[in-house]
């Protein structure tokens, strides 16, 4: 993972993002994995300051968390939110797709043009095809000055219908090389049997 890695977390106040994401990057930046220079871009919908936003995460990390029982410490949560920022917008929203590529721009430039990006979606799939259009008309999957990766969590669609057709658009906008498909269920399994 190169040094100007940027992680872009759509839906960051989601379940999801809550319960598993924001904890594992605590877990990260614990175990000091984390490129140092690395950014953490969260969205959701409401308008949120950096203050609150920071306050959020810190309030996410203490909530109960079957998944996470350690203490966390406020020097490494520090650590965190220096590495964290907040774009509100609607992802259905081309305007949204604006001022996330000027912002995306100013931390390649930033970085001498590198930047490594995951664009994790811990959104419903109804939304997915929204993001992919717009990620594309706005030439953010582009791999000019770094890798593109786009991340979504497994079971695909509720059926087999939902699932090919989340599958065709993912081919219309990315190529194989660019897609992660995560199964926190088979991922579960797997982490379990390495404790």
């Amino acid at each position: 993972m190169s040094e100007s890695f940027t992680l872009i977390v759509f839906g960051i106040t989601s379940n999801l993002a809550q319960k598993y994401i924001i904890q594992a990057l605590y877990d990260m930046e614990e175990k000091g994995v984390l490129p140092k220079n690395m950014n953490v871009v969260g969205n959701a919908r409401r308008k949120l300051t950096t203050e609150e936003f920071h306050n959020y995460i810190r309030e996410t990390l203490k909530k109960e968390n079957r998944h996470h029982k350690h203490e966390f410490k406020d020097e490494i949560v520090q650590k965190l939110l220096r590495k964290m920022h907040y774009l509100d917008g609607n992802l259905d929203s081309p305007d949204f797709y604006d001022k996330l590529k000027a912002f995306l721009d100013k931390i390649a430039a930033s970085t001498k043009g590198m930047d490594d990006r995951i664009y994790y979606l811990a959104t419903y799939p109804d939304l997915y095809q929204s993001i992919f259009e717009n990620l594309k008309s706005h030439d953010l999957t582009k791999e000019d000055n770094g890798f593109v990766r786009i991340m979504i969590e497994k079971p695909l669609g509720n059926d087999l219908e939902s699932a090919s057709e989340i599958n065709a658009m993912l081919d219309k906008y990315f190529k194989q090389s660019q897609i992660y498909r995560l199964d926190h269920y088979l991922g579960k399994e797997t982490i379990q049997n390495i404790l």
